[in-house]
């Protein structure tokens, strides 16, 4: 059984003379989850409890007999400007309060209290006070080191990209909002999901939902009960207390279930009763942000879902990563067919920099495992690489974008180049892409190594006799 997290993380500061009117004010904000909780009698003791202690909201007596609550104000903005502090104040004590208002009050409640208004006061301050630390959190990651590297020592990576995702999540982790995690398959969004999960200390379990799937569908059922009257929603969202709810594949939902979802999220997880009992984090392969832009996707949901977001980028963006991930697949191949670990050209990573992996690190892996399945001699063939880059884009693979751009811009001219000129154009091009590198070149090609190296001798005689031309 885990313990129920406190909420906010900072607590809430209550500050009156009165000690009735704290019991209250305190057992009205714990009934709505808000349970991380200070209280002062003596507003003198304001100054020395925020300095000790990092506060989240303040909710402050204007009318005390020590020291008045303006005064208080005053002394504790120029120390936490950006501590939201609510008033609590008599219906005869308007005029103070817009005098506190204009020195930088949050916000002000009359006496006698009004329970809704109270909740809603303070859960507005906490929203903006936890946004404001966590942008504050984000802006001291800047040019930093990684301070939790064992968290994040599964995703292989030399990627300044990557480290800065990682310093982000470090950030983030454990906030009061959703996370959106964007990026195409084989990114890796699922094992950074668990480096959050674990980067937030939550002592709960990681329950996985497929959004694509109909367990995403099933998921937002609230109607259908079990034998014990609960929803699915109900039992899922139980069994995360204390941990990380991840839905995975949330572009895939239909309309009808973002509706449902945006419902689950007011009434169920974000509500007076369950705050922050649950870390959510969402992920999608497609850009929840176009296809809001074109109907796709419910833009208030997006917006809702967005708090924190960040894009994985793709293999083909971080070619720095190719060499230590080959190797560390390799040696893994080597070791499920318990067969010696071989080496490899150093021009596979040169043929592999080239190539746009549709299905990223997941199917570099794939590769080396079959590349390793099939190896007999002491060098690991390339040939096995540029096979499988080949059945992917013949079975089920999509258009490589910059293939499918060659095309358009193909069949967008008014005359067509000759064979000729395209054939030493797809040449020449090969050769910078490989680095002179004639073996890649040819595997890029899709010929063999002796027809590449004739025709690149055929061409490079030719050019040589128009300069010469040129000379005369």
């Amino acid at each position: 059984m885990t313990n129920k997290k406190l909420y906010p993380t900072r607590p809430v500061l209550i500050v009156d003379d009165e000690k009735s009117a704290l019991k209250t004010m305190q057992k009205i904000l714990e009934n709505a989850g808000i349970t991380n909780i200070i209280t002062i009698s003596d507003g003198t003791e304001v100054e020395p409890t925020i300095a000790k202690k990092k506060i989240s909201v303040m909710l402050l007596d204007l009318m005390m007999p020590e020291i008045s609550g303006a005064e208080v104000l005053m002394a504790t903005l120029a120390q936490k400007p950006d501590l939201p502090v609510i008033m609590t104040t008599a219906d005869s004590d308007i005029k103070s309060v817009v005098t506190c208002m204009r020195e930088g009050a949050f916000d002000y409640i009359t006496k006698p209290l009004v329970k809704d208004s109270l909740i809603s006061s303070v859960k507005q301050a906490i929203d903006i006070s936890e946004l404001s630390t966590e942008v504050n959190r984000i802006d001291d990651t800047t040019n930093k080191t990684v301070k939790n590297p064992h968290v994040f020592s599964r995703i292989l990576t030399k990627s300044e990209k990557m480290k800065d995702i990682f310093r982000y999540c470090e950030a983030i982790a454990g906030t009061q909002f959703p996370i959106l995690i964007q990026g195409e398959i084989g990114t890796g969004k699922l094992m950074l999901a668990k480096a959050l999960h674990e980067l937030s200390d939550s002592e709960g379990e990681f329950i996985i939902i497929d959004g694509g799937k109909n367990d995403g569908e099933g998921f937002l059922d609230t109607k259908s009960k079990n034998t014990a009257g609960k929803s699915a929603a109900e039992t899922i969202l139980e069994k995360a207390k204390g941990g990380t709810l991840y839905l995975k594949n949330v572009s895939d939902l239909s309309i009808r279930a973002q509706i449902k979802l945006l419902t689950l999220l007011d009434e169920k997880i974000y509500n007076e009763e369950n705050n922050n009992d649950v870390n959510l984090i969402l992920s999608s392969q497609k850009d929840l942000d176009l296809m809001s832009k074109t109907n796709k996707f419910r833009m208030d949901l997006y917006y809702r879902l967005a708090s924190h977001s960040f894009t994985v980028p793709p293999l083909k963006d971080r070619p720095e990563d190719l060499p230590i991930l080959l190797s560390a697949f390799i040696d893994t191949a080597a070791f499920q067919t318990k067969k010696k670990v071989p080496a490899y050209h150093r021009d596979l990573v040169t043929l592999l920099k080239s190539y746009h992996f549709p299905d990223n690190v997941s199917q570099l892996k794939k590769m080396c495992l079959e590349a390793v399945k099939r190896h007999k001699s002491r060098m690991l063939s390339n040939m096995a690489f540029k096979d499988n880059m080949g059945r992917y884009e013949e079975y089920g693979g999509e258009i490589d974008p910059m293939t499918e751009g060659a095309i358009e811009i193909i069949c967008s001219m008014k005359e067509l180049p000759k064979m000729k000129e395209l054939c030493d154009g797809m040449l020449e091009e090969s050769m910078n892409r490989s680095n002179s590198n004639q073996r890649v070149a040819a595997l890029m090609l899709g010929i063999s190594p002796q027809t590449m190296g004739n025709r690149i001798k055929k061409l490079r005689a030719e050019q040589k006799k128009k300069r010469r031309k040129k000379r005369k």
